[in-house]
């Protein structure tokens, strides 16, 4: 894909020499102008890049994606824009974050009925009837030029027709590899204390909100309530504020709560993998991650101000978390930020990425649409109940091992009916502020204001295992 984002960086196009380098080992390419809007010596500051590349520029398109990694050390870029083990920015992701939505939508358009129908016809999994089961190729196997053309061809406008038969299909998979059993969880808040201003969060810096970081005692209140109404698994969260929800702070919750739960996830800020390594020890099971949206410029946007708004530092915390040895997963993106068919093939083509660099990694996909939240700008790209559930029968299809999980996010009839189908891992009797289960029992419900986002589905824990257990599945944790 060609790239559509060009550079506002500069309008200076002269190269000059890189003081690093003697003039017999610098490229002959230095001596051209970069195509960045800003001479080389200003794109490319870290040696590495000008020593593995001595024929031609690492890359030759004017990309802001681009000129933001080259700006860094080859540690420092994630190796999902890269398609092999030579620093580079060439794979299937890269491609298509460097692109953006447009490019996409306009390509997606050309699919035709039949190329839809085809990469159902090869993703979905075989019937047993009349011999062995039809085998599924592996998304880390396939090449990039297959994975773009399925997964395009799935998300496609010309694969709206068939969103019956890819449920049907997602759901065949859902039963052949979780069975009955259906996991919950809830939501621990231990701060929503945040340095940043993400427009569509609720705790966002410049919030006239009060702000709140639970102590262990009242970490252990929080824990007693989920254990009393059965819960066994648990997911921590904070928003970004290192001075006050520092690691030795998540260091410390973790171990409080990882003695009475069988499972502890964590969703924080991005730490390093020193930091995943110190929270594994601790008792974290597994870490949350959503990228947000895969778009540079819609990224740019939404993240007004705070250690956020560096997109590649982001995405490469996947790579940290299983580097420390973390097997267990999840990733996500926020539907109505950019248009949910590029975000779908982005968060598919990353999960592919991430397979291939780790092939033990176990990977859950969660699908939260934006809400209402105090302070918030609303979604510029609204995402239907069909929309939602075409983009969960794709990456079922296409991560068959993957937990999905939906959240309280969405209202109660339309988890009840997903559930069976596509939903493995599910929250349930959630509070999303500090304290709020301890304050719920307390005194009824809680100022709206201390929460991240409003939920859909309020309903009590037991209701909900109930309603499970109706349909015929197993509720665990």
């Amino acid at each position: 894909m060609k790239s559509a984002l060009r550079p506002t960086i500069s309008s200076r196009v002269t190269s000059a020499p890189v003081s690093a380098q003697a003039d017999k080992t610098r490229p002959a390419w230095l001596e051209f102008e970069s195509p960045y809007g800003a001479p080389w010596h200003e794109v490319i500051e870290h040696a590495d890049w000008i020593q593995a590349y001595t024929d031609a520029p690492p890359f030759e398109q004017a990309s802001r994606l681009g000129f933001f990694a080259l700006r860094r050390p080859f540690a420092r870029v994630p190796r999902v824009l890269s398609r092999g083990a030579r620093p580079a920015l060439d794979s299937a992701l890269f491609r298509l974050m460097d692109a953006g939505p447009e490019q996409l939508l306009t390509e997606l358009a050309r699919v035709s009925s039949e190329e839809a129908t085809a990469a159902l016809v090869r993703l979905a999994p075989g019937r047993r009837e009349g011999g062995d089961a039809k085998e599924y190729a592996s998304p880390a196997a396939l090449s990039d030029a297959e994975a773009v053309g399925l997964l395009s061809a799935l998300l496609s406008p010309a694969a709206d027709p068939l969103r019956a038969r890819l449920l049907l299909a997602a759901s065949r998979a859902t039963r052949r590899r979780f069975g009955r059993k259906r996991q919950l969880y809830a939501p621990i808040y231990l701060s929503n204390a945040c340095t940043n201003r993400c427009n569509y969060c609720g705790f966002r810096h410049d919030n006239d909100i009060e702000r709140t970081t639970l102590d262990a005692e009242q970490v252990r209140a929080e824990a007693g309530v989920l254990l009393g109404r059965g819960f066994d698994s648990v997911l921590l969260l904070t928003g970004e504020a290192p001075r006050v929800a520092s690691l030795d702070y998540l260091e410390a919750m973790t171990r409080e709560v990882a003695r009475d739960f069988s499972h502890v996830g964590i969703e924080v800020f991005p730490l390093e993998r020193e930091g995943y390594a110190r929270l594994r020890e601790a008792g974290v099971d597994s870490v949350t991650v959503y990228q947000e949206t895969y778009d540079p410029l819609t990224y740019r946007r939404v993240h007004e101000a705070g250690r956020k708004r560096d997109m590649l530092h982001r995405l490469m915390t996947p790579e940290r978390v299983l580097e420390a040895g973390i097997e267990r997963l999840g990733l996500g993106f926020l539907l109505g930020l950019a248009p949910w068919r590029f975000e779908a093939l982005a968060l598919g083509l990353h999960a592919r990425a991430l397979l291939q660099l780790f092939p033990n990694a176990k990977l859950s996909v969660s699908f939260p649409r934006l809400r209402a939240a105090v302070g918030a700008t609303p979604p510029e790209f609204e995402v239907d109940d069909a929309a939602l559930v075409h983009v969960m029968s794709v990456l079922r299809l296409w991560l068959p091992e993957a937990e999905l999980v939906l959240s309280t996010r969405e209202p109660a009839g339309l988890r009840d009916a997903l559930t069976p189908l596509l939903v493995t891992r599910l929250s349930a009797g959630s509070s999303t502020e500090p304290g709020g289960y301890s304050r719920s029992s307390a005194r009824g419900s809680a100022p709206p204001a201390l929460a991240q986002f409003s939920l859909s589905d309020e309903r009590p824990v037991e209701q909900v295992r109930a309603r499970l257990v109706r349909r015929g599945l197993v509720p665990c944790g």
